[in-house]
């Protein structure tokens, strides 16, 4: 499922409701399942991990709304974590002044209950899709993944951590840790310091194919 059902609203509703502005440093928790929901967020330049249970299970984009799941099956608090997988910024409203917005707006009502409804099956989609992958595969496709949003670049370069990578594929630092150096020494990547660096992209792919 295309990730653009979840990105911008219809502009003349709610470009202005979303104003106080803050940045989010790598690793920060922007908040914690079971806090009580406060506010309505909306990412706009960043990456944010959601973690349900302290399982990772999606990865929130630009544009994307935080919290609308939480806020729509009419819990008052938070039923999943969010994290700052690399410096961000996030807007906010208030859960008073977003009730206000859509009762003044019903088409925008409409439009985030679609948004609800497609979130669930997209996250459902990918639980299933990763449930039947290795803990090889899962962690190479996560890096196939995220390489693909750098194919334009000259340098294939991953700002992410070995502890980045194993939470995204809920498995253990150990595991994830092992794996890298495998791949590294079949010349497929390179490792630094919280960054990983695609050498072989064609072979990294091939390698998520082998059973």
């Amino acid at each position: 499922m295309s990730r653009n059902l979840f990105l911008e609203t219809p502009k003349n509703n709610i470009s202005n409701l979303f104003s106080d502005n803050f940045i989010l440093d790598k690793g920060s928790i922007l908040f914690k399942q079971g806090d009580k929901i406060d506010y309505i967020y909306i990412l706009t330049d960043g990456e944010l991990s959601i973690l349900k249970n302290n399982q990772f299970m999606w990865q929130a984009q630009c544009n994307e709304f935080i919290g609308i799941s939480s806020f729509f099956i009419g819990d008052s608090h938070y039923s999943y974590s969010v994290k700052a997988c690399n410096q961000s910024t996030v807007a906010r409203i208030a859960i008073k002044d977003f009730k206000k917005a859509l009762n003044n707006h019903p088409a925008l009502n409409t439009y985030l209950m679609k948004l609800f409804c497609d979130r669930i099956d997209f996250t459902l989609a990918k639980v299933s899709t990763r449930s039947r992958l290795t803990r090889k595969k899962r962690l190479i496709n996560i890096l196939i993944e995220k390489t693909k949003k750098l194919e334009n670049k000259k340098k294939l370069v991953l700002n992410y951590s070995i502890a980045d990578i194993a939470e995204f594929g809920n498995v253990s630092q150990k595991f994830a840790k092992e794996l890298l150096n495998e791949l590294q020494n079949n010349g497929l990547i390179k490792l630094q310091k919280n960054i990983i660096e695609i050498i072989d992209f064609t072979g990294l792919k091939l390698v998520s194919r082998m059973k």
